[in-house]
């Protein structure tokens, strides 16, 4: 375990940065996730380790030919998250690793499964933003492998309620999104030609939010 204060507080500041940069200035996750890991092979492992390996994995996997290596970093991350003193990174550490590496590699059911335990973990440790980002890939996920979709219309409901719930906009147009379009699939709308919530356009505001 790492013991230089000064890095701690460097490798801190650091995982808090992962989610900001990945929502809005995306060519940063590169930098601060290999920054990241760099510094643990240097110093040793810190809290946010697991964090460190399970974003660059998802950086690393972006290309076809690095989804090997992603994986590989994603096994480390999930060895290193089992450690008691960074359960409270679970949350973070699932978001990447089943929502954006393994879901390349292993079945998609499974990856949604750990999604969901994840989202369950991260409200329990109050690592908010990254249960809801587990939230929205399970949900995903869920629509892509074909599970029940009324079931899935249900779950995202009430991921909704949560969200309206603890006062968090984080997300929150993506899975009105996905319901809207589920509801539609099981024809529980009037106009299934139409994404619209609670009277909305819900591409409008998508698309508005993208542009801020």
């Amino acid at each position: 375990m790492a013991q230089d204060e000064s890095k701690k507080f460097v490798m801190q500041l650091l995982g808090n940065l992962i989610l900001p940069s990945f929502e809005g200035r995306r060519w940063l996750c590169p930098v601060i996730s290999s920054r990241m890991v760099q510094l643990t092979l240097t110093h040793g492992r810190f809290r946010e380790s697991a964090v460190a390996f399970a974003s660059f994995g998802a950086v690393v996997s972006r290309s076809p030919e690095g989804i090997t290596q992603g994986y590989g970093l994603g096994k480390i991350a999930l060895s290193l998250v089992k450690r008691p003193d960074t359960k409270g990174h679970l949350s973070r550490v699932y978001a990447a690793v089943y929502g954006l590496i393994n879901c390349f590699v292993e079945p998609l059911q499974a990856c949604e499964e750990s999604l969901k335990y994840g989202c369950e973990a991260g409200l329990s440790a109050g690592d908010v933003e990254f249960a809801f980002a587990n939230a929205t890939f399970s949900v995903i996920l869920g629509i892509q492998s074909g599970s029940n979709v009324e079931s899935l219309a249900n779950q995202m409901s009430r991921y909704i309620g949560k969200m309206r719930e603890m006062n968090t906009n984080y997300n929150l147009a993506c899975i009105q999104v996905y319901e809207c379009f589920a509801r539609n699939l099981v024809g529980g709308t009037d106009d299934p030609t139409e994404l619209s919530y609670g009277g909305k356009d819900l591409l409008s505001i998508m698309i508005e939010t993208q542009n801020e």
